[in-house]
């Protein structure tokens, strides 16, 4: 594709969000137990947090481009898994996240039981130093979410945590190759990672301001 409309790609992901955000995930996946409820759109994002966590791909659970099937012992075991996540923060932190997938598997298939041999917590210690002084706003907005280039200025990388039902999911977005498109420099190669997944997209072409038929932007046809 080498025209790279970008009012018109926003313009069909909010039709397509507006959408899938008024059905819930039963509503439009089948055999949904454990998130019933959960907005459709929070699904695979909240799939992708499980996947990091334990440092799988989807087909540790799940069945080959059949997602709703019960054939594998570790999707039956997933669901008791995330049903006591749920019930220990409902039963003890008052309904808050403080604990998820990752609290106890660490981006393995099975937690570490067994305490690390050499790790006396018994042992004399020195005193603790005093605490660092806060971060200031500046510092903090500098060093987790936006990152640019100290010689030309430009945003090189953004990071991101949304919310899922068991945790916050981070993204890191790379931005390369910028080149001039208008009087407007513009990253013709995009990276974005998160727990599990990489993915990027390499643009060929950029134009501004570019005549869009409005047909375009009508709702897709049931």
């Amino acid at each position: 594709m080498r025209l790279f409309a970008f009012i018109l790609i926003v313009a069909v992901i909010a039709v397509s969000t507006s959408r899938a955000q008024q059905q819930t995930a039963e509503q439009r996946f089948k055999n949904i137990q454990i998130f019933k409820g959960l907005p459709a759109t929070q699904l695979e994002p909240t799939m992708a947090f499980i996947s990091g966590s334990l440092g799988v791909r989807c087909n540790y659970c799940h069945v080959a481009n059949q997602f709703d099937k019960d054939e594998k012992p570790t999707k039956l075991a997933a669901r008791r898994m995330i049903q006591m996540v749920f019930n220990i923060n409902k039963g003890n932190f008052n309904g808050q996240g403080a604990v998820s997938c990752y609290t106890c598997h660490r981006g393995k298939p099975a937690p570490v039981s067994v305490p690390l041999v050499g790790q006396n917590l018994w042992a004399p210690s020195s005193p603790s130093p005093s605490p660092a002084p806060l971060p200031s706003v500046k510092q903090i907005l500098d060093r987790y979410e936006l990152f640019f280039d100290v010689r030309t200025g430009l945003l090189v990388r953004r990071y991101t945590e949304s919310e899922t039902l068991l945790g916050k999911l981070p993204l890191q977005t790379d931005y390369e190759d910028y080149r001039d498109v208008g009087g407007i420099k513009q990253p013709f190669l995009i990276h974005w990672s998160m727990p599990g997944r990489t993915w990027g997209r390499k643009i060929d072409e950029i134009k501004q301001n570019v005549p869009l038929d409005d047909t375009k932007f009508n709702p897709p046809q049931k």
